[in-house]
């Protein structure tokens, strides 16, 4: 997570719950990133500055990002379903807003992928941590 140009927050969790789908797990895993960003955003508050703009959230599933922007769904699962509701819910207090990213340009999949030295660069200079020993790899 970042507040400006800064990250603030770098996380990586195991979910709890077990999910048939990515499209489940995307949700779920969705509904953990807001309650990290609303905290965020109640601390930037407390320190004194006026959050008026939503959050900015990447998702790099297509669907979920569809579903979360509009489209009513019928989720049977109860998990999938609590964070799908907690998701449009907070995009409609306009809190946040969800956004696709494709997968070239998704910084999080060095950190959880087996990637190519090139992207492992290129995510590394991008989120302003230098790794030049990384080249002998």
């Amino acid at each position: 997570m970042m507040v400006g140009n800064t990250p603030v927050v770098v996380k990586a969790l195991t979910q709890t719950s077990v999910e048939r789908s990515t499209y489940g797990s995307e949700f779920v895993g969705c509904s953990h990133v807001i309650e990290a960003v609303l905290g965020v955003r109640d601390i930037v508050r407390c320190l004194g500055y006026r959050v008026t703009k939503p959050s900015r959230i990447f998702c790099d599933n297509k669907g979920v990002v569809l579903a979360a922007c509009g489209m009513n769904m019928l989720i049977k699962k109860r998990s999938t379903a609590l964070a799908f509701h907690r998701t449009r819910e907070t995009i409609a207090c306009g809190a946040i807003e969800i956004q696709h990213i494709d997968g070239a340009s998704n910084w999080s999949d060095f950190l959880t992928k087996a990637v190519d030295n090139v992207k492992f660069m290129a995510c590394t200079r991008a989120l302003m941590f230098p790794c030049d020993k990384a080249k002998n790899l």
